[in-house]
């Protein structure tokens, strides 16, 4: 073997070096034959290089953005805007807060949930995470009581000094106790099921703001409802936990096709009194071999000293792992065949919180920008287990799920949760995968999603709540038909509906509530919403609208060869370098936008840098054939060109800029008439490079049309708006009322593009205050004003400002507001001396 792999090094090596030569040789000869060509490729590979230093660099002053509250979760597919994120520290701080807070409430812990489960729009939501002390621990009835913001890892801190853990938890420690019991987490223990086995009483904050002891036998409906209710009955301060003892454990393994694996569990692990932990991985693509892993209780003495893992992130050996198990195949092979045998044959021994004490983190991939890791479970009755794996298999193999583990675990009865989902003995399938962040990724995951669970349903079993919340009504009501139930102990104990994350509002929405409707009514119609990251990336699209409106200004009183045609190309790739550095990494990665922006980007910079040689050259020369009148060329070619210019600028901030007629202007400029005496000159000169640069814009124009067409439809016109406002005032002209509710909340339909900021504007001057436009809580918007004039502060973010390149003095500035700010800003344009120069629609 060993000889056979040097010989194979060898033959490598030497291709290898085979190939480096004859490379150096290649480029050695092209630098002699060509140096030129050799030269001028490596003038533009080293501007290319110093371009993209320059525009992937965030600009220095970016530190000071504007921040919105805002829910992250661990996938970053789900931020959710809140009105304000609070940290209590105390029980009576959380009294105090309910109690105190108007509007709508929302409680977070450690945000691992995938899918918006611990916040909703216009929520407060209650970050649990200051309350993390450990209340009390009795040693000899194993119980411990502990706030709702501690993380299992700094409890077994405290455990695994007493010689004490965990009874029941999710396999990674970095979670809040808090949202595991809201979400009633199970992990890979034997004999045990979801963590309401081990809990023995809670403390909750209801509605009111009154505390609240619950436990399987006082208030047992408000104990049963809380733990997986997800936060729908209260907020849950402290909880008292059974626990056991740290004691020895070590691995067994054993590999067998999937088919054999149901009755070996039964045969071999569910009643081995020492066993512990168990898993069974189940390896793709082929989902044909299970990885059977025990830990059992043993006297053997530890192979691993430490009694807990280190905290920490991933490495980057392990990213790339991670990465590569996503990327091939062949790699998940390897792993399968290779990888898994050989670190699963040794049999070390560990303590029972070393193995329990996994870290989250340790599952960071390289970024989340275009690709994220998410996690689905479905929950199956042991005796559907052959059943359903097949169908399991066909789905994830036929819509090529990019699955990073299949990981099987097994779980008692649950006790009496309201919405339980092991209302039997289940096996839990945890499926860990990789899947885009574009809007048509996500549409795909969802299709899958559905499939899998009406597959889950169809034995008897259910799926899990934390994850993305794929699942229509009726199958939501299929895997957990006690949810009415749950909604009867919401009347009870909340009835306002104070208490609000985006699961809860999609299965339970609070219709009472006009600020709800409002929202449920825009939401409803995809066709009314927009990514919010498009009021950003919109921005350089119109820069070339304002490129285009001072250059029609420039013409009414300037030479065309003084514009500042090489200023507006660096103003546009400017603005776009801000752009980009604002939404690459707080949004999704929107490839077609920024391919768009590109290929304008490109357009833009051809045709000024055509226009700037040629007026520098030809242009300035016919120039001095021809008179002048307040400055600009006084012929009817000029003239013309100068209308046009400005045609086009009225043009385009109300259209598509390729449904301008340059075929029409063509034809117009041909019908005018000849200049005499030395203007001839010029007037031939315009009339061939006018005729020249509308049919070249014609025919582009064209193509662009069909080509925009083709792939997005034809744009849309309006743009829906939420706001408050007294319904007696009229409304602006062009704008439409879509629905309207209590305390003055509506909807609205208003025109895009240019008319929109006239509407906003007459909206402002009549008291409305903006909630969302278009489902987005921020916006942008560029105003003119003196150089300096304007200035960012708590309420608005400054993300670029420029020069009026045709106007000594003045300049363009870009904001970003929060839309409930946005009454204001307009409102106070004119005492700050600025006006408006374009509010963006979407």
């Amino acid at each position: 073997m060993r000889t056979r792999f040097r010989d194979s090094r060898r033959r490598v090596g030497g291709f290898l070096r085979e190939r480096a030569q004859r490379s150096r040789a290649r480029l050695a000869r092209v630098r002699r034959e060509h140096p030129k060509k050799t030269r001028l490729g490596l003038a533009l590979l080293i501007a290319f290089g110093a371009f993209q230093i320059w525009f992937r660099t965030p600009p220095d002053d970016l530190s000071d953005v504007l921040r919105t509250p805002t829910v992250v979760d661990v996938t970053r597919l789900y931020p959710v805007e809140v009105e304000a994120i609070v940290h209590p520290r105390t029980v009576q701080d959380v009294q105090r807060l309910v109690r105190t807070i108007p509007g709508p409430l929302c409680i977070g812990g450690g945000r691992f949930s995938m899918g918006g489960q611990t916040a909703a729009e216009e929520c407060t939501q209650i970050d649990m995470r200051g309350m993390h002390r450990i209340l009390a621990l009795d040693p000899r009835a194993k119980t411990v009581r502990v706030e709702a913001g501690t993380t299992w890892r700094s409890l077994q801190s405290v455990l695994d000094r007493h010689g004490f853990s965990v009874r029941i938890m999710q396999t990674y420690s970095s979670f809040t106790v808090g949202g595991s019991l809201g979400v009633n987490v199970h992990g890979r223990y034997i004999g045990e099921g979801p963590l309401v086995r081990s809990v023995l009483s809670l403390r909750i904050v209801l509605a009111d703001g009154s505390l609240v002891t619950a436990s399987p036998t006082d208030n047992s409906e408000l104990f049963y409802g809380a733990i997986g209710g997800y936060g729908s009955l209260g907020i849950i301060v402290d909880a008292t936990l059974g626990i056991t003892e740290n004691v020895h454990v070590e691995r067994v393994s054993r590999a067998m096709p999937v088919t054999q694996y149901a009755r070996h569990f039964a045969a071999h692990v569910r009643n081995d009194r020492r066993a512990v932990f168990h898993n069974g991985d189940l390896d793709p693509p082929d989902y044909d071999v299970v990885q059977s892993i025990t830990w059992r209780r043993t006297s053997r003495p530890v192979t691993e000293p430490a009694h807990l893992q280190p905290r920490r992130s991933s490495t980057f050996g392990e990213k790339f792992l991670i990465w590569l198990g996503t990327s091939s195949h062949l790699a998940q092979k390897f792993r399968e065949r290779v990888y898994d045998p050989l670190f699963l044959r040794d049999h070390p021994v560990v303590y029972r919180n070393h193995e329990a004490s996994y870290d989250a983190h340790e599952l960071d991939p390289f970024s989340r920008r275009d690709t994220t890791y998410v996690l689905q479970e479905y929950f199956v009755p042991v005796e559907a287990f052959d059943r359903f794996v097949p169908e399991m298999r066909r789905i994830l193999q036929q819509r090529h799920v990019n699955a990073l583990n299949l990981s099987i675990r097994h779980a008692h009865p649950d006790p009496g949760t309201t919405m339980a989902w092991a209302r039997r003995e289940v096996f839990a399938f945890v499926l860990y995968y990789a899947q885009g962040t574009s809007d048509a990724d996500r549409r795909a995951v969802a299709r899958w999603t559905r499939e899998l669970i009406d597959a889950a349903v169809a034995v008897g079993g259910a799926y899990y709540l934390p994850y993305q919340p794929h699942a229509t009504l009726a199958q939501f009501r299929r895997a957990y038909p006690n949810f009415d139930a749950l909604v009867a102990l919401r009347r009870r104990f909340d009835p306002t509906h104070r208490f609000r994350n985006r699961l809860l509002d999609r299965y339970d929405p609070p219709w009472n509530d006009p600020q709800y409707r409002a929202h449920r009514t825009l939401h409803a119609d995809p066709d009314r919403l927009r990514r919010e990251e498009q009021t950003f990336l919109t921005v350089p699209e119109w820069y070339i609208v304002f490129a285009a409106e001072e250059y029609a200004s420039h013409l009414a009183h300037a030479k065309p060869s003084a514009m500042p045609y090489l200023g507006q190309i660096a103003q546009y790739w400017q603005t776009y370098r801000r752009v980009y550095h604002r939404t690459k990494d707080r949004y999704p990665w929107n490839s077609e936008y920024h391919t768009m922006i590109g290929v304008i980007g490109v357009s833009f910079t051809v045709e000024n840098l055509v226009k700037f040689t040629y007026e520098n050259t030809l242009g300035r020369l016919s120039e001095a054939f021809a008179r002048t009148r307040s400055g600009a060329i006084d012929t009817e070619e000029d003239r013309f060109a100068a209308r046009v210019a400005a045609e086009y600028d009225r043009f385009i901030r109300v259209r598509p800029w390729y449904e301008f007629s340059f075929g029409r202007r063509l034809s117009l400029l041909w019908k005018l008439p000849w200049s005499g005496g030395s203007s001839h000159v010029r007037s031939a000169e315009r009339r061939l490079a006018l005729s020249l640069e509308y049919a070249v814009k014609a025919g582009y124009g064209a193509a662009i049309e069909w080509a925009s067409h083709s792939a997005y439809g034809v744009a849309e016109t309006t743009t829906s708006v939420w706001v408050t406002r007294d319904p007696v005032a009229a409304l602006p002209a062009h704008a439409r009322s879509i629905a309207r509710f209590p305390e003055g909340e509506e909807v609205l339909e208003l025109p895009r593009y240019e008319a929109f900021s006239v509407a906003a504007t007459a909206l402002a001057a009549r008291g409305a205050r903006f909630r969302e436009i278009a489902g987005n809580r921020l916006v942008a918007l560029t105003v003119v004003a003196r150089t300096g004039s304007i200035e960012g502060n708590g309420s608005r973010e400054i993300l670029a400002r420029w020069p009026v390149l045709t106007r000594t003095g003045r300049e363009r500035v870009l904001l970003v507001v929060p839309v409930r700010s946005l009454h204001t800003l307009l409102l106070s344009l004119r005492a700050e001396g600025a006006t408006l120069d374009h509010l963006f629609d979407d």
